[in-house]
């Protein structure tokens, strides 16, 4: 039974859901609806970033079309755990794999039966009992071998179409994966997948064994970009501070945006003081790195982060594990920023 205080909680997330969809210039469809439901109720997460980086992608006082709008709505709905068999399995992929398998066997069968269909035309040479007869069978063979032909010639069309449709469809289905468990702006991991794989190691005896390190960091007083210099500067700023953490960290570590300013990194197979070592080289690197505008001289100051860092200790659970390493970049905060603090 749905309680008034459920009933006024749903028509928040509602009209949460209905001011999104509007601000974005969406028409109230079961699909957006649902969406943006979803992003209310904190299920998925950087929908409405996207579409606004989305439109900050077009000409001045332009927006995305809503092709380009549904397709990103689609794709962050198809991040949903219920969603997750269908990406998986590629029903559609399937469909045309199984029409690959059937040409083929028609092939083969059809190729099969008029091997026997030739054998029975050798018998019937022999036994001829004329020219005459014996041009007829070679006449008859020629024409059941030029419709074999075409027949195969038709089959072999369609098995090169469902090829390609087959590479499509993956292609497809693969994007939409990627863009269902990366961040927009930074192509880092975003924050549901990245706990999903730091769920999955803290499984590993071996990973938990070698060593775990959380890195939890955000940007300096960030909120003075957007401000001072408008929200395209503020995301070349985040881009710069990804390909920063990418060249900085190891193949096998993870990387990923949580969310506005704050990153968050795994490092794994590693000591603490290694760990300390590769997070102070970030953070100084981070500091030395210059804050330009691309085609001009104009800066737009230094760019500093905060960084709290832990290991990891067995038994304990993700949660208690990203808690730790925040409340080591709020002590970092607090200490005057552009630090790094170890959680015990």
């Amino acid at each position: 039974m749905i309680t008034s205080k459920t009933f006024d909680h749903i028509t928040k997330e509602l009209e949460q859901a209905y001011r999104a969809m509007e601000s974005h210039g969406l028409p109230l469809k079961t699909v957006y609806i649902s969406a943006f439901l979803a992003e209310a109720r904190d299920e998925i997460r950087g929908l409405s970033e996207a579409l606004e980086a989305r439109d900050m992608a077009e000409a001045p006082n332009q927006s995305a079309s809503l092709a380009d709008k549904t397709r990103i709505v689609c794709t962050r709905l198809l991040s949903l755990p219920e969603f997750e068999e269908f990406t998986n399995s590629g029903q559609l992929l399937a469909v045309e794999a199984g029409e690959i398998v059937r040409s083929a066997q028609t092939i083969e069968r059809d190729t099969e039966a008029f091997g026997g269909h030739l054998g029975g035309l050798s018998e019937r040479l022999v036994a001829a009992r004329d020219d005459a007869e014996t041009r007829r069978i070679i006449n008859g063979a020629k024409f059941d071998t030029d419709g074999l032909v075409e027949t195969n010639r038709a089959l072999c069309d369609r098995l090169r179409e469902s090829t390609r449709t087959v590479n499509i469809l993956k292609a497809q289905l693969d994007e939409i994966r990627q863009m269902a468990r990366t961040d927009v702006v930074t192509g880092l991991f975003n924050r549901r997948h990245f706990e999903d794989e730091v769920e999955r190691l803290l499984t590993s005896p071996d990973a938990r064994e070698e060593g775990l390190a959380m890195l939890f960091f955000d940007i300096d007083d960030f909120k003075r970009f957007n401000d001072n210099y408008g929200h395209p500067v503020g995301d070349m700023v985040l881009k710069l501070v990804a390909r920063i953490i990418r060249s900085g960290v190891r193949d096998h570590d993870l990387c990923g945006r949580f969310g506005g300013d704050e990153f968050v990194i795994l490092l794994s197979k590693i000591g603490p003081a290694d760990a300390r070592h590769l997070a102070e080289r970030l953070r100084d690197r981070m500091a030395s790195t210059p804050l330009r505008r691309r085609g001009s001289n104009e800066t737009f100051g230094n760019l500093t982060i905060s960084m709290g860092m832990t290991s990891y200790s067995p038994p304990e659970s993700l949660q208690a594990f990203l808690e730790r390493a925040d409340s080591a970049l709020l002590e970092a905060k607090q200490a005057g920023k552009n630090k790094l603090v170890v959680a015990a």
